[in-house]
């Protein structure tokens, strides 16, 4: 997925130790509200058949609007947010959500959270301006990770150092 979400093979990867990463995570947010996690499932249709898409307007109302459309995504959280097209299953995604405990409205903030020390390594793509290598090198050193450079060869990627 380097050419769509590295910039063309320009970019940084981090690598994460799962484990410690996950655990990281649900440290940080399970005090403050609720989250949902897991691996995102892909379909053929994707959110185009999922039950999520299906709107009985019968349980909206215009005075509590707002809330119902809370509680059917709240209702439907897993297709609304872990569920895509066959067309991404190379990813393998795994997604964390948030939901603030005080605001029941489905505002979706931004949330920072500490990843602790589950970095593992940063790579960057095999046309990483050769400028930014050394800026990238004391980053990784002042992270304690490895730094390295992702490559192709035969069409299979290869990672060498940086």
């Amino acid at each position: 997925m380097w050419e769509q979400y590295a910039d063309n093979h320009a970019g940084v990867c981090l690598v994460f130790d799962r484990a410690v990463l996950l655990d990281s995570l649900q440290h940080n947010l399970g005090a403050d509200g609720a989250y949902w996690e897991g691996p995102v499932k892909y379909t053929v249709a994707g959110f185009a058949a999922s039950r999520a898409r299906n709107i009985n307007l019968d349980k909206f109302h215009e005075r509590s609007l707002e809330d119902d459309v809370a509680e059917h995504v709240l209702e439907h959280h897993e297709e609304f947010f872990l569920l895509k097209t066959e067309d991404w299953a190379s990813e393998f995604e795994y997604r964390f959500v948030f939901q603030p405990a005080s605001d029941r409205k489905l505002t979706l903030p931004i949330r920072f959270v500490s990843y602790g020390n589950a970095l593992r390594s940063v790579v960057v793509g095999e046309r990483f301006p050769e400028w930014q290598l050394p800026s990238a090198r004391a980053i990784a050193r002042d992270a304690r990770v490895v730094l390295r450079r992702m490559t192709w060869k035969d069409s299979r990627p290869y990672l060498m150092s940086a």
